[in-house]
């Protein structure tokens, strides 16, 4: 029970931290998507995956 407890904090994190950063900084055309590939990146690496998420949405574009 507690492993699930522990997931679901994860992932609404991840949702949060991407939504959050979506918002604040959609006037600069900056957006990463809210996918299940990019909530389960956040969520299992934490703060760098977001941060690999953005490198990967600069280095693409």
């Amino acid at each position: 029970m507690k492993k699930l407890i522990n997931v679901v904090k994860k992932v609404i994190f991840a949702f949060l931290l991407i939504y959050g950063f979506d918002i604040l900084i959609c006037s600069f055309n900056v957006l990463i998507p809210l996918n299940f590939f990019t909530i389960s990146t956040v969520s299992i690496l934490g703060v760098p995956g977001f941060a690999a998420l953005l490198v990967v949405f600069f280095v693409v574009r």
